[in-house]
């Protein structure tokens, strides 16, 4: 009796063994699966109830791997995804690269709703800037690299005006509290202090699923 007792843990350990297994492939599969001009309605972060999915981190995602790939080409001209590979100060750059892509995007969002809040908007020459730099980055991209990203040009002016917006924003924080204007850019104390307060989720089950250096490169 103790014998068969023995045996039926021993099959059920291994039953269970292999369903985790399963569970694992099926996980990676999944992970794989995201083609990212395909899946843009997927939320990739919700700010304080606002949902934020890849079609608004299109831009910086293009941002961010353009930015990136300069010193891959600098690292291995022959071989750039070997940079991406890195592993450095705790993780992939390939990873660090999509957390800092999702920053930017969550921090021009905040900043520039805060702004309209206020009251403040960008004037017509401010706007005209903003609109060349969209047009700039528009116009650097390949065919390829749209199709890749599967935003239209529209999106990327009005990225580029919520950029322009966060920004005067960051300069009103900077003459109004003081702190140096760097500490409200991505990376800086005071945003990091008013993100780490703020209500935010991370849909990792989306976000894991970003393989930087592959969607415009």
């Amino acid at each position: 009796m103790k014998k068969g007792k023995i045996i039926l843990a021993v099959i059920l350990a291994a039953a269970a063994l292999v369903v985790l297994l399963l569970i694992a492939v099926f996980h990676d599969d999944h992970k794989e699966e995201l083609v990212y001009n395909q899946s843009l309605d997927l939320v990739a972060v919700t700010v304080e109830g606002e949902d934020l999915t890849l079609y608004d981190l299109a831009f910086y995602i293009a941002y961010e791997e353009g930015m990136v790939n300069e010193q891959a080409m600098i690292y291995d001209p022959s071989d750039p995804q070997a940079y991406w590979n890195i592993h450095t100060n705790g993780e992939f750059i390939r990873i660090s690269a999509r957390d800092a892509a999702v920053d930017m995007m969550i921090h021009d969002y905040v900043y520039a709703r805060d702004a309209a809040k206020d009251g403040m908007s960008l004037s017509a020459e401010e706007e005209k800037a903003c609109d060349n730099s969209a047009q700039d980055f528009w116009n650097d991209l390949t065919q390829e690299q749209r199709e890749a990203l599967g935003i239209p040009e529209e999106q990327v002016y009005t990225v580029c005006r919520q950029i322009g917006l966060a920004e005067k924003w960051a300069e009103y924080l900077h003459e109004t509290e003081g702190r140096d204007l760097a500490s409200y850019q991505v990376g800086g104390k005071a945003w990091e202090e008013q993100r780490d307060s703020m209500d935010i989720v991370y849909h990792n089950d989306v976000l894991d699923r970003i393989e930087m250096g592959t969607i415009t490169l």
